[in-house]
């Protein structure tokens, strides 16, 4: 998908794409042109109904002046002239913004989070003394065996 950073930057490149295709030439529907002119349509007051049936788009002249347009092409090669124009005002009017993750400083982060290395550290110790204890269970277990074997030596 793509990301502009503002409007201006998407009329500028919903330009170049009427400005590189010749008279009748249509748009890829894989390439990101299509996607993103399909997107913009979207936007057009009546876009919903308009692009219903959509098969593809095209740049072709205007029937109204000596401008060029895009043209929907609809199921059965029915062709159907739509503005840019009011997509992309539509567009100006309430922006689409990207959901950006919020990110928390890194010195906040790291005084909240021990580091790697510290969580390592951490572990290993508990390690150390979790095999420490259970040696002084066997230890002691072992002792209550002898002991045990012991009594029964004298009894």
């Amino acid at each position: 998908t793509s990301h502009f950073n503002n409007v201006a930057m998407l009329r500028g490149r919903v330009k170049e794409i009427l400005n590189s295709r010749s008279d009748g030439e249509q748009l890829k529907p894989d390439g990101s042109d299509f996607k993103l002119i399909k997107c913009l349509l979207e936007f057009h007051p009546s876009g919903a109904e308009k692009s219903q049936g959509l098969v593809g788009i095209k740049v072709a002249k205007s029937q109204q002046g000596d401008s060029r347009c895009f043209y929907m092409i609809k199921e059965g090669g029915k062709e159907e002239d739509f503005s840019a124009k009011k997509c992309l005002d539509a567009v100006e009017l309430n922006p689409p913004y990207v959901q950006t993750e919020e990110k928390k400083p890194v010195a906040k982060a790291a005084a909240e989070k021990p580091a790697e290395g510290e969580k390592k550290e951490e572990a290993a110790a508990e390690k150390k003394e979790e095999a420490a204890a259970e040696k002084k269970e066997e230890a002691a277990a072992e002792k209550k065996e002898e002991a045990a074997v012991e009594e029964k030596k004298e009894a």
